[in-house]
């Protein structure tokens, strides 16, 4: 599908393995799409960098979005318990204000969740089942989840 009255698709993370992989799936169908990177060696034609750990209050993207992917995060597990403070204000603080941004300006925003935000004790949970996160990594996927369910 054609992106419609110029809008663009974004994907928030572009450097990462999922997001990576959507990027290069919309480029190769010629779509009109904009990544964001924080890894130096990602920049590049269609690229912007986005640093989550900083105060976004202020940000907006630079072009109409039709629909964002957020795929930006700490996702190791390990990362997350040694700094819990520091990967939420990535994982739950940059992660909403990015999407609050988006969503003011008219766009479809998805957000990758994660099975961390269950415990494990039963296979195929229900995505609306309550959540019972184990690790750091999950109560800031299921804390991300919550705010986001809001708008």
């Amino acid at each position: 599908m054609r992106c419609e009255s110029g809008r663009i698709t974004m994907i928030i993370g572009s450097d990462s393995m999922i997001g990576g992989a959507v990027m290069a799936h919309l480029e190769h169908a010629l779509e009109p799409v904009v990544g964001t990177y924080f890894l130096p060696e990602s920049s590049g034609k269609n690229r912007t960098y986005l640093d989550l750990s900083r105060d976004l209050s202020g940000w907006r993207p630079d072009r109409p979005v039709r629909v964002a992917y957020l795929c930006a995060g700490v996702t190791k597990l390990e990362d997350c318990r040694q700094d819990p403070a520091g990967s939420a204000r990535i994982n739950v603080g940059g992660t909403v204000a990015v999407a609050k941004a988006l969503i003011e300006q008219g766009a479809f925003v998805v957000f990758l969740s994660s099975n961390r935000v269950f415990d494990g004790s039963r296979p195929h949970v229900e995505p609306d089942s309550v959540h019972c996160p184990v690790t750091e990594y999950g109560r800031q996927k299921a804390e991300t989840e919550r705010i986001l369910r809001q708008w």
